[in-house]
């Protein structure tokens, strides 16, 4: 039986997968010269093809394109602006960061209706649920921004976190120069946002720390204000673990108008806020309860920590938690996968404006790409073995 329609059976319409799904949705580009413009990594590019790591190649090549984002939508659309620095282009955080935005600043990103900044699950992979759905929310009028900080799964990059933080923090450091130079120049900016996932997010998160000698005077100064260094449209956080701190902060915290937490898109939807920075934890999620010493705020009543002892019985289930069937997922997401509810919860903090059908057919669009991608890696990691 073709891999493809086992991984449908059951879990997607088979009727909607075409029969020449692989050549429609190819996994990865064969070289740098057959990449789009609008993504980095093509000839011209300041973060060279030959520097990309797989994940990052892969995701350079799968930007949706204008015709694929027209069909959906049936709106007019632009092709999308992707861009991957990784630790191969530049060692150290500042130097990755500022060729990252110099590329993104190449590819004219700057001129597109909204500019993200993704940090990457370690060891450097996008969510293509996450990325993808954002092209097509906003009619590919989005520019991408992503880059590596490990090269090891999560619990073997924990250490990699502060990096990250600090990479993190100069990319939005280095928009925000770019935005005042623009403005001094009458140039209009796009919005500014953040999108991480995981350590991802925990790594996003503590970029905006404030300095350890405030964090008992004024535990939440997200850096919100125009004239910050810090300055961002808003962020989104999705299954950050437990040991992050910006979080912990947060619950001390007298005021929540920069923070707050949700347990599901329904509860984000329903809140009717306009808050600066979201965090996304499903109840089933384990990692967002990960600690060591102490329960976590959000524990369900009645369930049973024992410092030490809670958390070496969980942290065993992470491994597993992280590998993700293509085409098995639930909308509105389930434990750490959170496929299920990138395309919800982006548009409800974008205030796209998008109907319940517009919003079904983006999200079966896709889980359709996810089926198809996921199936094509799996085909190539078992010929591997061979």
């Amino acid at each position: 039986m073709d891999l493809l329609v086992e991984n449908a059976r059951g879990y997607f319409d088979l009727a909607r997968v075409p029969a020449n799904a692989r050549e429609l949705y190819p996994l990865q580009k064969a070289d740098a010269a057959s990449l789009p413009s609008t993504v980095s990594g093509g000839e011209r590019s300041l973060l060279p093809w030959k520097g990309l790591p797989s994940v990052g190649k892969r995701i350079v090549s799968q930007a949706t394109p204008r015709d694929r984002i027209r069909q959906v939508t049936g709106e007019q659309a632009k092709d999308p602006i992707r861009a991957y620095a990784s630790i191969e282009h530049a060692a150290s955080p500042s130097e990755r960061a500022a060729l990252l935005v110099a590329e993104l600043e190449r590819l004219g990103a700057f001129d597109r209706k909204l500019l993200a900044f993704v940090l990457p699950i370690a060891p450097g992979t996008v969510p293509r649920p996450l990325v993808g759905g954002l092209e097509y929310l906003m009619g590919g009028d989005v520019a991408i921004g992503m880059a590596q900080y490990a090269t090891r799964g999560a619990l073997g990059s924990v250490h990699k976190v502060p990096e990250a933080a600090e990479l993190t923090r100069e990319v939005i450091r280095l928009v925000n120069h770019t935005f005042a130079e623009r403005e001094a120049r009458g140039l209009a900016n796009p919005e500014f946002r953040l999108y991480s996932v995981s350590l991802g997010a925990w790594s996003s998160q503590d970029a905006f720390l404030p300095p350890r000698k405030e964090q008992k005077v004024n535990p939440m100064r997200l850096a919100t204000e125009p004239a910050s260094e810090l300055h961002t449209d808003g962020n989104m956080w999705f299954g950050r673990p437990g040991p992050s701190k910006l979080h912990k902060l947060a619950s001390r915290a007298a005021s929540r108008e920069d923070y707050s937490e949700f347990d599901s898109v329904d509860s984000l939807r329903d809140s009717g806020s306009s808050v600066h920075s979201v965090s996304v934890a499903l109840p089933n999620d384990l990692v967002p309860k990960l600690n060591v010493l102490r329960r976590p705020d959000n524990a369900a009543e009645g369930e049973r920590f024992i410092p030490l002892v809670t958390f070496l019985s969980q942290v065993r289930h992470v491994p597993a938690m992280a590998k993700f069937h293509p085409a098995r997922y639930v909308d509105g997401g389930n434990s750490h996968d959170y496929r299920g509810l990138y395309v919800d919860a982006v548009s409800i903090g974008l205030g796209t404006g998008h109907s319940q059908r517009e919003l079904a057919a983006i999200r079966e669009q896709v889980k359709l790409e996810e089926l198809v991608y996921g199936t094509q890696g799996q085909e190539r990691r078992a010929a591997a073995k061979k």
